[in-house]
Formats: C-alpha cells, sequence, structure tokens
C-alpha cells in the first residue's frame, strides 16, 4: 500500500510530466507535421536515453536507472504523442484554425 508522502511524491511528477508534454505538444503542433515532429521527438528522447549512464552507481543499479530513465522518457513522448493526436483531432472539428 502506497503510504501518503509518496502518493503527493508521485502525483506532482505526474503534475510535472503533464505539463512538460503540453508545452512539447505545443511546440509540435507550430510545425507543418505535428505528428511527425512528435515521433522524431520521441525517437530522439529515446535514443538519449539509451545513452545515458549513471556513474558513481553500482552496474546493476545503474543498469536500473538507465532502464528506468528510458521508459520515463518514452513515457513523456508518448503523452506528447496523444496530445498532438488530440490537438489535431480538434483542430480539424474546429475547421482548421
Amino acid at each position: 500500500m502506497m503510504d501518503e508522502r509518496l502518493l503527493t511524491l508521485s502525483m506532482r511528477l505526474v503534475a510535472v510530466e503533464n505539463a512538460i508534454a503540453i508545452l512539447l505538444a505545443n511546440e509540435c503542433m507550430e510545425s507543418s507535421d505535428p505528428a511527425g515532429n512528435a515521433e522524431e521527438l520521441r525517437a530522439a528522447f529515446v535514443r538519449g536515453a539509451k545513452a545515458q549512464t549513471f556513474p558513481g552507481i553500482d552496474p546493476a543499479m545503474s543498469d536500473l536507472a538507465a532502464a528506468e530513465f528510458e521508459e520515463a522518457n518514452d513515457r513523456l513522448l508518448s503523452m506528447t504523442k496523444e496530445r498532438v493526436r488530440r490537438m489535431q483531432q480538434a483542430r480539424r472539428a474546429d475547421g482548421g484554425k
């Protein structure tokens, strides 16, 4: 069972992820191909995450940290792609404005 402190920290992290996804989606919507831009951004973030190292911690924890970091980046950019998709739908429904 999750304690109150962990729940508070988790919800704060989700709020930060959500805010970043909104900012990135807004940036993607400025391009001529928002969905393509979002996918390129996601791929670049994941490539960068795969290359990230965590010196100073033992190898097993470093591997775990790298996997978690890669997953967190993929989650954030997947959220961004979904926001772009919804923003494009809303734009089309609004007559392309």
